[in-house]
Formats: C-alpha cells, structure tokens, sequence
C-alpha cells in the first residue's frame, strides 16, 4: 500500500461512517428523519394537543443527538492504568510477567488470576472490579472474556505502531501539498507503548507527528515523510538525532529526553529552525555548523562543558541551562567591572534585538565600540572608549555567530561556568550583537 493509499483508505472509512464535520452530521440525521413534521398522520393530528399530551408528542419528534461513526471513536487504551504500571515496573520481560500471572498454566490469564497475580506481587496496591475488568476488556481483542499470550503482549508490552492507533492519532485534515485532493496533515500517538514506527511509510501526506514518550530506537520509516514540518520525539530512547532521510522542509525537531550522546551531521536538514536536544547525554556541541537556518538550539540537562562548533549560526535563541560549563570558547569569568556593565545592561534591556537596535546608531546592522560607548552613556552607565572595546571584542570572540543582526540570547545555569552573570547560583548569559567581520 502506497502512502496515498494508505491515508485514502482511513478517509474512505470516514466517509462510510459518517460525514466527519458536526454540521454534515447533523443534516445526515435531519434527512433521515423524513420532512419537518413527522409523517403524515402526524401532521393530520389534532391541532389542539395540549399539556402532557403535546409534551408527549414533542419528545418523541424531538431530533436525536447525531451518533459519532464508529472510526471518530477511539479505541480504549491502558494509558495511565495501575494494572498496567505494576506489571511494567516489576517485569522487564513481558514473558516472564505473562508467565508469572497465569497461575493455573492454561495459556490465558482470567480476572480472577490477573487479581490474585497483582496482589502477590505488590500487596500494597488494592484494585477495584472495574479496572481488573476494563484492562481484561482492553486487553481481550477476540472478545473471549481471557487474554491469551499474543493479546497479553499487545496490550502489555512495548509493540509495533499498528493501523488502528494510527486511526485514533490521525487529525488535521487539509489539502496535501500538490493542493489536488484532502488528507490527514497530523499524527498524535504519544504513550502508547510503541517500539516501531514502520507503517508510517504508507502516510506520506504527514506535516506534524508527535510520537513522544514511547520506547523507539529508531524513527528511519519518517524518511518516507517529504512533507513533515514538525516532529516531537522527546522521551525515547533514541541515540542519534533526525537520523533518516531528511524531508523537504522540516523545521521543528524536539528530542529532548533520549539517550543522545553526540550530534550526528545534521547539514541535510537544511531547513531547521528549532532543535530541542536537552536532557540527554551531550557532551560536545557539534553536527549543526552547515545548518544556517537554525535559529532556535536547546541543550539544557546534557554534560557540554564549552561552546564551541557553532561557526557562524544565525542564533537568537541559545540555551544550556544546567550543563558543566567551564569556558566559552575559551575565556573564563570576565572581569568584575565588566560583569557589572552587563548586569545594567541586563536590567535596562529585556530583549536583545532590541538593544542592539537601539545601540546601532547609524543602522548598518554593525555595532562598533564608539556606538556601544555611546549607548551604555545614554544609559548611564559611564565607560572608556578602552572598556567598550574590550566589551566588543569578548562579544566577537566569545560568538562570532552575533557579529551582525542576531542577538543571542543563552542561558547557563552552571555555578562559575558564564561569561557574566547578575545571579551567584543561577547565572544567565546575554550577547548583544558585536562588532564588525
């Protein structure tokens, strides 16, 4: 199945179920109901009915509310279920959990066994009839009223992305990119366990995926994707990053929160703006010099010590809270009076493209020391010519990337690890754009 066909094929099941907006559902039901009125006999009825009588007659003509079409309902999933969590946390084997709960050895696990089963293993938890039923009924897909071991894995453990989850995460319907016929744009399928992502190569026409927090090593079928814009992967356990075939145009990537210990080459995604890679295991920057649409780069919660890799990144947005750093680029701590220049600087500017418009006195989009003197003057802040061109040349050392209009704003919460800083425990790092090539 081609990716038109494959998202064809849910809209087909749409359009059997019903017509997917409210309104055409609502006319759908009018029609079916025969004209306004009733039918004929009705409308021969006495035009005198009163009291209960009318009120009878009312209810029963009175429209239905529209029933939702079977493929609009979602079907029930284990997500935030406490039977569920006990078995994940106290089994890293979906076997030997299936094993361990089918006490009387038949191959199929009763209500009856998955009770007694979750109380030997954790007494501490008591369980209502209602959720030993409903992970029985979610679990049970043959309806047989017991889960056997394929629908104990299925329900359980981490599995393969199948048709019907794809069904239930599918939104956003609009034009494709050829603005020839309508698909599904969006996919939603966070949390549900996933270990493979393979049938997404039949859905093609996919803009925005969010496939967080489930278990995926690897997000290779996305290379089928040509048209994907966005895509949130954060909560994996993903050890690279965008590693398949770029799309078109894909601007927004977060994988926060993986196993990522280094930054592979990301130049083929030459259209990225925004990279969330915090809370992983970096510890060197690097992989994204070539790309020079990146504007937005978040590397909080890894191991960076320096800043470094970055060449000549149009950067406005830079941000490394909670990492090791000890140098940029190899200067340390600047010196106390220029520290307190930047902490006035800090507290007159709260945007830097702002600042630094206001400082270029002549508007070439450079900023010289006699400008930057000037400016903090005006500010009064009362500086020589020598500090402002100390302060320019730590600026165009430290991030070359700021030479000309992009501010950089970034944030290090690393004691002792800033350039300069008006806080001792969290410090804060702002770059106004520096001087000329």
């Amino acid at each position: 199945m081609g990716g038109e066909d494959g998202e064809e094929a849910v809209m087909e099941e749409g359009d059997q179920g019903g017509a997917p907006g409210a309104a055409e559902g609502e006319e759908v039901t009018a029609e079916a109901e025969g004209p306004e009125g009733g039918s004929g006999e009705e409308q021969g009825a006495s035009p005198h009915a009163e009291g209960a009588g009318g009120e009878a007659q009312a209810a029963a003509t009175k429209k239905p509310p529209p029933v939702q079409p079977a493929w609009r309902r979602k079907r029930p999933n284990l997500l935030g279920s406490r039977v569920k969590e006990v078995i994940e946390r106290n089994f890293e084997q979906a076997e030997e959990a299936f094993q361990s709960i089918d006490i009387n050895l038949d191959g199929k696990i009763s209500m009856r066994e998955l009770r007694a089963a979750l109380v030997m293993i954790d007494s501490a938890y008591q369980y209502t009839d209602e959720e030993l039923n409903r992970a029985i009924m979610i679990a049970d897909a043959d309806g047989s009223g017991s889960v056997d071991s394929k629908e104990f894995m299925a329900a359980f453990c981490p599995h393969e992305l199948s048709k019907g989850e794809v069904q239930d995460g599918l939104h956003n319907i609009g034009r494709t990119a050829d603005g020839r016929k309508l698909a599904y744009l969006s996919l939603a399928i966070p949390s549900i366990n996933l270990n493979g992502v393979g049938l997404l190569r039949e859905y093609s026409h996919l803009r925005f995926m969010d496939v967080s927090d489930n278990k995926l090593t690897d997000l290779s079928p996305l290379g089928c994707l040509p048209y994907l814009l966005a895509l949130n992967a954060s909560n994996n356990l993903l050890r690279s990053v965008l590693d398949f075939k770029a799309p078109l145009c894909l601007r927004e990537a977060n994988f926060s929160n993986n196993r990522i210990t280094a930054m592979n080459p990301l130049a083929a995604h030459r259209f990225l703006e925004e990279l969330n890679l915090s809370g992983n295991k970096i510890r060197v920057i690097s992989g994204v010099r070539d790309n020079v649409a990146l504007r937005k780069l978040i590397l909080d919660k890894n191991n960076i010590t320096a800043i470094t890799n970055l060449g000549d990144l149009p950067l406005r947005h830079l941000s490394l809270a909670e990492n090791g750093l000890t140098a940029v680029n190899s200067y340390a701590q600047l010196p106390p009076e220029l520290m307190a220049i930047m902490s006035a600087f800090e507290e007159t500017y709260e945007e830097m493209e702002l600042a630094f418009h206001a400082l270029d006195a002549n508007a070439d989009n450079v900023l010289n020391s006699h400008e930057l003197q000037g400016g903090l003057q005006a500010m009064g802040i009362q500086v020589t010519q020598e500090t402002a061109q100390q302060l320019i040349g730590v600026c165009s050392c430290v991030c070359p990337l700021a030479r000309a209009r992009a501010p950089v704003r970034a944030l290090m919460h690393a004691p002792g690890a800033c350039m300069y800083s008006n806080h001792a425990s969290t410090q804060r790092c702002w770059m106004p754009a520096a001087a000329g090539r």
